[in-house]
């Protein structure tokens, strides 16, 4: 491990965490609904992943149970739709979660052409968590 001249761990020093999605059983599916994108740009969010396709499971990629209330908080933000934490546990794919919010409203899921709403839900989340790690590189310096 490195470390500092005072002997402390050196965190700049450590290489940075791959941010690729790992390697699975299941072949990757693009997000294609616009509840399916918003789900995708979530979990990308929060498990730092670029790539998250909808037959991928959230444990599977990393996630665990102290990841998941980030997530209830976030989708609550982004799906504008009631989900519950034990939701969250029994849908772990972006497909079954999406599939579940849509019966769950009484509609079917969208067609893929619906991203306008989906893109600036997201695009706003992304802008919070730049700000957010602004914020901290600031107050850890």
């Amino acid at each position: 491990m490195p470390v500092t001249s005072s002997g402390k761990l050196d965190l700049r020093s450590l290489p940075t965490p791959a941010d690729l999605r790992p390697e699975l059983e299941t072949v990757y599916v693009n997000p294609e609904t616009e509840i399916e994108t918003m789900i995708a740009t979530v979990w990308q969010e929060v498990l730092g992943l670029k790539k998250v396709g909808v037959n991928d499971n959230f444990f599977e990629l990393g996630g665990h149970s102290l990841l998941i209330p980030q997530i209830h908080s976030k989708l609550l933000e982004v799906v504008g739709q009631q989900v519950s934490i034990v939701e969250l546990f029994q849908y772990p794919t972006i497909q079954s979660l999406s599939n579940h919010l849509s019966q769950k409203k009484n509609i079917q899921p969208e067609s893929p052409s619906i991203h306008k709403r989906a893109s600036t839900r997201c695009a706003l989340i992304a802008e919070n968590e730049q700000q957010r790690q602004r914020r901290r590189k600031h107050r850890d310096r």
